[in-house]
């Protein structure tokens, strides 16, 4: 299962995305882009945060971990560019912070 992370300081979601979208091509999953980049831009803040892909085969996996955060953000429901995807978002408070994951898959 290819796997890839990185830690961005605060305000870096154009760099996150470049990033997501440059890996999840590399596996195969360039259509699931946009989710991925969806979840970078509601877990954007000032602190730094760790951004993790995993590919599973049949879904890719996506997962924020950033501290301190006064609200759990929402993905919208409908994404741009996303129409061809099925995907699952799910957010939980963590002891000194936020974790964010998206899983994206193929609908069929």
């Amino acid at each position: 299962m290819p796997h890839a992370a990185r830690l961005f300081t605060g305000g870096e979601t154009g760099e996150a995305r470049e990033w997501a979208r440059d890996v999840l091509a590399g596996w195969g999953w360039g259509d699931a882009a946009p989710v991925v980049g969806a979840l970078v831009t509601a877990a954007q803040g000032r602190r730094p945060w760790w951004l993790s892909l995993r590919d599973h085969g049949e879904a890719v996996h996506a997962q924020v971990l950033r501290a301190r955060a006064a609200r759990i953000p929402e993905l919208p429901r409908r994404i741009a560019g996303a129409d061809g995807l099925a995907w699952t978002y799910g957010a939980a408070r963590t002891p000194d912070g936020l974790c964010l994951w998206v899983s994206v898959s193929a609908p069929g």
